[in-house]
């Protein structure tokens, strides 16, 4: 399915296989730092999830799970002071945070046949108003497997205890996702689905994968 563009490095994967090692490479990146243990893992268990409720393909469910695996790759050219750094970023250093999604499109659309993955992966910080980062990109631009894997980073990310905080429940993390659509940050469709099952997607952002 997936392949190295060069090559003398040509090594075809199939899905389980491709997903087998984006476990590995999430595994990798959420240890990176204590402030985002496991984060990945919790996004792709999230991502797939709403996937599944919202009725699409296996394979395209397969592909979102690894997305969500992978949406953090670019967080490895982050030097560690500043992704552990437990005070406010100066405007470098949130730029250089920032960089971290084009990183990750950078890496993953040199293999052939990741094509939609890196960039439902990739984009998961633009937002439908076209204020997010790395292409600014807007509504249509946006597909829908972009916008879940965007829902499910965010609400894990809120949920995740971390070292500077705790992890926010379902009511405050219901509040904020509404709050973001009302801003035209976040798909509408996708957080009223969420705000209406919030215990399931609480529990299968916190419920990490083996």
């Amino acid at each position: 399915m997936a392949k190295r563009a060069q090559s003398e490095l040509c090594i075809e994967l199939d899905l389980p296989a491709l997903r087998e090692l984006a476990v590995i490479f999430a595994e990798v990146v959420d240890c990176k730092s204590p402030f985002t243990h496991q984060h990945s893992l919790g996004v792709a268990r999230l991502s797939r999830y709403l996937a599944e409720q919202f009725g699409l393909g296996e394979e395209i469910c397969d592909k979102i799970e690894i997305a969500g695996l992978l949406h953090d790759l670019g967080k490895l050219q982050i030097p560690d002071e500043v992704l552990d750094k437990a005070g406010a970023l100066d405007r470098h250093e949130r730029s250089r945070i920032n960089h971290h999604s084009y990183e990750t499109f950078e890496i993953l659309t040199r293999i052939i046949g990741l094509e939609d993955i890196s960039r439902w992966a990739a984009y998961h910080h633009e937002c439908l108003d076209g204020s997010g980062y790395p292409f600014r990109l807007q509504g249509d631009q946006l597909e829908f497997e972009t916008r879940l894997v965007a829902v499910a980073d965010v609400f894990q990310a809120l949920a995740q205890q971390r070292p500077y905080r705790e992890g926010r429940n379902s009511d405050q993390i219901r509040e904020i996702l509404v709050k973001m659509v009302r801003r035209h940050k976040l798909d509408p469709d996708i957080v009223a689905w969420v705000s209406v099952h919030m215990e399931d997607c609480y529990a299968q952002a916190l419920h990490y994968l083996d």
